[in-house]
């Protein structure tokens, strides 16, 4: 039996550790996004303690999509010059640090974010707890914000 508690001991700080994110701070310099030419931006919201599956796919010209999974509700429309033009400016003056989930948050939201713009594809990853440092909190305000105005 004491061999067992040894091996319990020695075994189990190792596995808990091996669960836990290194860390969420970044790990590069901020990359601004270039999107003179126009941009398509899909986001999708999971997780979250109801299991919330929401998506929004905006593009340039102001066509959006919204999706919300749970509800089977889907939207389709164009945005207001106003929320194009707030759209806009968060995409020019944005400086994302790729970062990613911390995977030690049960409850959290994930982000999945992919950013299609002058024939590249940026792809980003963040949970509610990696968020404040990605560069990203303005992005997907204005984005959960969109979704939550399309799906009233």
């Amino acid at each position: 039996m004491s061999k067992f508690k040894w091996f319990l001991g020695m075994i189990l700080p190792l596995f808990v550790l091996g669960c836990m994110s290194t860390s969420a701070t970044p790990t590069s310099e901020p990359t601004p996004l270039s999107v003179e030419d126009g941009w398509t931006i899909k986001m999708t919201q999971s997780g979250g303690i109801m299991g919330l599956m929401r998506s929004i796919e905006v593009n340039s010209g102001g066509s959006y999509t919204v999706n919300d999974e749970r509800a089977s509700q889907h939207v389709s429309g164009t945005l207001t010059k106003s929320q194009l033009d707030g759209l806009n400016k968060v995409l020019t003056v944005m400086q994302f640090t790729p970062s990613r989930p911390t995977g030690v948050c049960a409850d959290c939201f994930i982000y999945e974010i992919d950013i299609q713009a002058n024939g590249n594809q940026t792809l980003i990853q963040v949970d509610d707890l990696s968020l404040p440092d990605s560069g990203m909190v303005s992005l997907i305000t204005e984005l959960r914000g969109l979704m939550e105005s399309a799906l009233k």
